[in-house]
């Protein structure tokens, strides 16, 4: 049995992630913003609160999984927004660069402690 840590996984397809790993015997810890009766019906360990643009929350997060082992960590959380060449929004692709590239990697360098070497 492997510990899985799933960002973004209140809905789609990390509540899918969540639902396959714990149906295989996987002990799953799913993060989210905001929980939803899907995810908690599921019987997995639930993280709310965490939004993985914000150092704290994710401080907060490292803190209440203390020495725990994650064999894998699922970034799943994201956004996207359509932007074209003809109607670019810089706010919006800085806002997508923030949440699906930088803040994974963050998250990640957070979580390094907690992740099993072996």
């Amino acid at each position: 049995m492997a510990t899985y840590l799933v960002t973004g996984s209140n809905r789609g397809i990390g509540l899918e992630f969540c639902r396959q790993l714990k149906n295989r015997g996987d002990q799953v810890i799913a993060t989210c913003r905001t929980d939803s009766s899907e995810l908690t019906d599921l019987g997995v360990r639930v993280e709310s609160g965490v939004d993985i643009t914000s150092g704290e929350s994710v401080l907060r997060l490292k803190e209440r999984l203390g020495a725990l082992k994650l064999d894998v960590l699922i970034q799943n959380a994201g956004i996207a927004e359509f932007n074209s060449l003809s109607d670019l929004d810089p706010e919006s692709v800085l806002r997508q660069f923030e949440v699906n590239a930088l803040s994974p990697l963050c998250f990640t360098q957070v979580m390094l402690g907690n992740l099993d070497s072996s």
